[in-house]
């Protein structure tokens, strides 16, 4: 039981450590902000004259204290409703600026500069944001001048595109197609109509039909498609003639599997498995635009598809294929014998980029990556009847998951050394005397430049693994 003069004590003991801390927050914000163009104090802090809180403010209550627990309870209420927020003026009249501007979709943010120039008007947008007033999309250069204020505008330029996800919506453009204008040249409806066509087959769709798909949209469509580039919803412009094409994977038809292959081509396959809080299916969409994202060369040429997509690039053959039902995504390089070292790179270029992807947008999920033994996919691939369930290792020592995501760690800090290809132990290719028989670059990595980089071993490691095999 505290006695009344032990009771003061603690008080004081607590008010005076409060204004210790309050002189130490205030002292390591001076140090801090020394040579800041944009130094500025915690206002309610500062006030020298006027503690952070009061010996009346301090309210102290027994077991059964409960009427003094109501006077609390009233004083709050009535201090609440008296307590007013002072916000600098330039604040305030940036405020006014935009509720001028609700009837407008978008505010550049030169246009508030030139309003009012001010050094400290990031922070004021800042601030703004915080408030639930704007959404304004600062990591994004190509938005990075543009103060969105009406959450209506985003949600239609991203409804427009899910209204079109059934096959009747297109259909109905088919039917009711006329021609129109893109980039000042003509588009007929025959043409209009084609291209629909070819999208619906390919999943690869002309700019002419997305340009006339925004045609009438709030946002301007050049606003409104980066708008969409930025949340990964649309992949694009890849250059291609006569005009750019985009691919859009949620309104693409459904893909039936991995590409056939030449006869001599070997299969580098990984898979990645989902545990936890699986990601929604439209999460696999955004891995497969990140994934496309590395392939905008016009020299690439695209087969997008609901559930993955293939890029074929020069002798190699790039295909995604996944599906939210059995939680995986399982990437496949389809590579010649000649190009095993830049297959192997590429196989791992691509789970970088969609596992950091995929850190971004859903991190509740745990992943495991299987690597599946080439020799076992070049069995069954030669032997379409025979029973094999490829070997396979799962999390490897020798490949480390991006960390975070936005990696930038060079490929070949995340492979073993590779020095030749002597041979290696395989589930299926056991063999009673106990002598290994698979290709050591059809189970594990190979870097490039220490097996193809020079000619002569380029030769011998070829002829090595079609003896092998």
């Amino acid at each position: 039981m505290l006695t009344p003069q032990r009771l003061r004590q603690r008080k004081q003991q607590l008010v005076d450590a409060v204004e210790d801390l309050r002189l130490q927050i205030l002292d390591e914000e001076r140090r801090l902000s020394r040579d800041s163009s944009t130094y500025c104090t915690i206002f309610h802090l500062a006030l020298n004259d006027t503690a952070v809180f009061k010996h009346t403010d301090i309210f102290v209550f027994g077991a059964d204290d409960i009427g003094d627990l109501n006077s609390l309870l009233t004083e709050l209420s009535s201090r609440c409703k008296s307590n007013m927020v002072e916000l600098p003026q330039l604040w305030e009249l940036i405020r006014l600026f935009l509720d001028g501007k609700k009837d407008s979709p978008f505010v550049s943010i030169k246009e508030i500069e030139t309003k009012f120039p001010n050094e400290g008007y990031v922070i004021i947008l800042r601030y703004m944001h915080n408030d639930g007033r704007i959404l304004w999309f600062e990591r994004h250069d190509k938005l990075r001048d543009i103060v969105f204020h009406r959450l209506s505008a985003i949600a239609d330029s991203f409804s427009l595109l899910f209204h079109h996800r059934h096959m009747s919506q297109w259909q109905a453009r088919i039917e009711s197609s006329t021609g129109f204008y893109v980039h000042g040249k003509w588009t007929t409806a025959a043409k209009h109509i084609e291209l629909i066509k070819h999208f619906l087959s390919t999943g690869v769709l002309d700019e002419a039909v997305l340009m006339n798909l925004y045609a009438n949209h709030i946002l301007p469509t050049e606003i409104a498609l980066t708008l969409l580039q930025s949340f990964y919803l649309v992949c694009g412009p890849v250059k291609t003639r006569p005009r750019s094409t985009y691919i859009i994977p949620f309104l693409s038809p459904e893909c039936l599997g991995f590409p056939s292959l030449p006869p001599k081509y070997i299969q580098l396959r990984s898979r990645i498995r989902f545990f936890g809080l699986s990601p929604p299916t439209y999460v696999y969409h955004l891995l497969t635009v990140s994934f496309l994202r590395l392939f905008s060369s016009p020299t690439s040429v695209v087969k997008a598809g609901k559930n993955g997509a293939t890029v074929s690039q020069g002798q190699l053959v790039i295909s995604v294929l996944h599906g939210s039902k059995e939680r995986s995504i399982t990437v496949q390089i389809g590579t010649p014998l000649n190009r095993l070292g830049s297959g192997w790179k590429l196989l791992i270029d691509v789970l970088e980029q969609m596992l950091s992807k995929l850190k971004s947008v859903w991190s509740a999920t745990q992943f495991s990556c299987e690597f599946l033994c080439a020799h076992c996919l070049y069995l069954k691939k030669c032997n379409p009847s025979r029973d094999i369930e490829p070997d396979k290792e799962i999390d490897p020592d020798w490949y480390t998951p991006p960390c975070h995501t936005d990696t930038d760690n060079p490929l070949n800090e995340r492979l073993s050394t590779f020095n030749g290809v002597e041979p290696v132990a395989c589930r299926n290719d056991e063999r009673e005397d106990g002598i290994f028989t698979v290709p050591q670059p059809l189970r594990f990595p190979c870097e490039l430049k220490l097996i193809f980089q020079a000619t002569f071993d380029a030769v011998f490691c070829i002829h090595s693994l079609i003896e092998l095999l």
